[in-house]
C-alpha cells in the first residue's frame, strides 16, 4: 500500500487495521506522483509473485482482485493482468 501524503491518512490507517503480513506499507512525506512506480519497484524489490494496483477511490471493487489474479497466478504465463472499466455494460465482454 503507498500512502502518497494522503489527506486522510492511509497509510497510518493501515499500519494499525491490518494485521495481513503480505501487505506492506509505504508513506511518500510528499505527493510525488509516483506511487504506482514506488508499489512496482517496492514488490519486484522484494520478490514478489504478483502486485495488485488498486486506487483507493473506490471506482474498483476489490472483491474482484481474485478473478483477475488467479489465472496468472495458476501458471499460466502472464506478464500483466489489468482489470478496464468500460462505460457501458454492453461494451463489456
Amino acid at each position: 500500500m503507498v500512502d502518497e501524503a494522503c489527506l486522510e491518512q492511509g497509510g497510518a490507517w493501515f499500519k494499525t487495521n491490518c494485521a495481513n503480513p503480505r501487505v506492506t506499507v509505504l508513506i511518500h512525506a510528499q505527493n510525488q506522483g509516483g506511487a504506482t512506480l514506488t508499489g512496482c519497484r517496492h514488490a519486484i524489490g522484494s520478490g514478489a509473485e504478483a502486485a495488485v494496483k488498486l486506487d483507493g477511490d473506490g471506482q474498483r471493487d476489490p472483491a474482484l482482485i481474485l478473478r483477475i489474479a488467479v489465472p496468472p497466478l495458476a501458471g499460466r504465463p502472464c506478464r500483466l493482468c489489468q482489470g478496464l472499466s468500460l462505460p457501458s455494460p454492453d461494451l463489456r465482454p
